[in-house]
């Protein structure tokens, strides 16, 4: 069932797959999967690569292969421009989105991001190992709509969850995936709350 808006996301790490599997489980629409291409000449250089094309067939949706990990390639951008997104998502992409594609859909281009103190004061990289190695006790992963800057656009939505002594990454990131798989969903019953960034959905 199609809850909004034409919906991509951009994935090509495993841990964003797990956010996609959520988010459709949960009753969510995505039309499509956009992935770094097996092909592509810098694919060594991402940790965590993963081929999008299989998943997209366990999904049900098609897939599209993009050979520029920052998508400046002519033949990328359509691509992209052919799915004609009202919402792009991106889950698992190590590069920033560039300017013709934050402006591209109708409601934003939308990613996540968090630490123990709030996607404020915890910018940077990997943010849940750092949580794990300092022993906190809590994470909060904060949706935004993505601007011409490096996660400083409106949060959306914010969601807690709680580590216990036996998580390690592999569990921070599934619950990260569980987290950012309900914001998405209300995001998109609700996809005007986007374009103005006032969303603000509380936790459950």
């Amino acid at each position: 069932m199609n809850l909004g808006p034409r919906t991509i996301v951009l994935c090509t790490v495993e841990s964003g797959i797990d956010t996609v599997f959520e988010f459709m489980r949960k009753g969510g629409s995505c039309s499509a999967l956009v992935g770094l291409s097996p092909d592509a000449s810098n694919i060594h250089n991402v940790s965590g690569y993963v081929d999008v094309a299989p998943f997209a067939a366990r999904l049900g949706v098609s897939h599209v292969y993009v050979h520029s990990y920052d998508l400046s390639n002519e033949r990328d951008i359509l691509a992209i421009h052919s799915l004609t997104p009202e919402m792009v998502v991106v889950a698992g992409w190590q590069r920033l989105v560039p300017s013709w594609l934050v402006h591209l859909p109708r409601y934003g281009v939308l990613g996540g991001h968090g630490s123990p103190d709030g996607i404020t004061k915890g910018r940077g990289r990997s943010p849940q190992n750092w949580a794990l190695l300092l022993e906190c006790k809590r994470f909060e992963l904060s949706l935004f709509r993505i601007i011409e800057g490096v996660d400083d656009g409106p949060v959306l939505a914010t969601r807690e969850f709680q580590y216990s002594v036996f998580d390690d990454i592999r569990c921070s990131y599934y619950k990260a995936a569980l987290a950012m798989a309900d914001i998405l969903i209300e995001i998109q019953r609700r996809p005007e709350q986007s374009l103005n960034g006032t969303a603000q959905l509380g936790s459950p």
